[in-house]
């Protein structure tokens, strides 16, 4: 067999003693009349403390009703509230998450702004140029002195051995400058990567950041 409501148990209870009380003021009723059936103020006056008394637990009643209200009501609102925990818990949780992406983005963007710095690929930029400078100087004083001999070809004998001999250290330097603009050309690429990698980590974060303080 079922058992009652708990929310219908204080009713039931307060039923039973609105019962009990009615029929022991009928009781109570009975014997004045039968001790003195010829005594109207007493009937009277037993009535009227009868309704007195049914006003009365009338009242009690409604005061219980509504304080079963009042009780379910609240119990609603505690269920609300542990929703509402649990959904701001949940937002703290993404909001932790979020933050630590957040952090180990920011390692990796240190991490290559540390091997590839700008003033690192400066260093390295003027190396190369000061390189490829000096190397065009050589070339130019070597040719200078190739069409030198070249002109004195007709005079001196011995000049061709000297001429063939400056003409492939021409070419042995030629050789390096090209080796070296090769190089550059692949620092050059490789810096450009880098700086793509960290324009992209760049927007990556703000995206995130983003994220972050909306969910805030």
């Amino acid at each position: 067999m079922n058992s009652p409501c708990p929310l219908l148990l204080p009713q039931m209870r307060l039923q039973r003693m609105v019962s009990g009380s009615v029929s022991k003021a009928d009781d109570g009723n009975d014997q004045k009349v039968g001790g003195d059936k010829g005594v109207n103020e007493g009937k009277v006056g037993s009535k009227e403390q009868r309704l007195s008394s049914g006003l009365s637990m009338s009242d009690s009643i409604d005061s219980m009703l509504e304080l079963e209200k009042v009780k379910t009501e609240m119990k609603m609102m505690e269920t609300a509230l542990q929703g509402a925990a649990r959904q701001a818990q949940a937002k703290a949780d993404e909001i932790a998450k979020l933050m630590n992406e957040n952090e180990h983005l920011k390692v990796v963007i240190g991490e290559l702004k540390r091997k590839s710095s700008d003033a690192e690929i400066d260093s390295l930029r003027e190396e190369y140029h000061q390189r490829i400078s000096t190397l065009e100087r050589k070339v130019y004083a070597l040719t200078k002195e190739r069409d030198t001999l070249k002109r004195e070809q007709n005079k001196k004998s011995d000049a061709a051995a000297l001429l063939k001999e400056k003409d492939e250290i021409i070419n042995q330097v030629m050789a390096e400058g090209e080796e070296l603009s090769k190089k550059q050309a692949v620092q050059e690429s490789t810096i450009r990567k880098l700086r793509a990698q960290m324009r992209e980590l760049e927007e990556e974060k703000k995206g995130l950041m983003t994220k972050v303080q909306r969910i805030k």
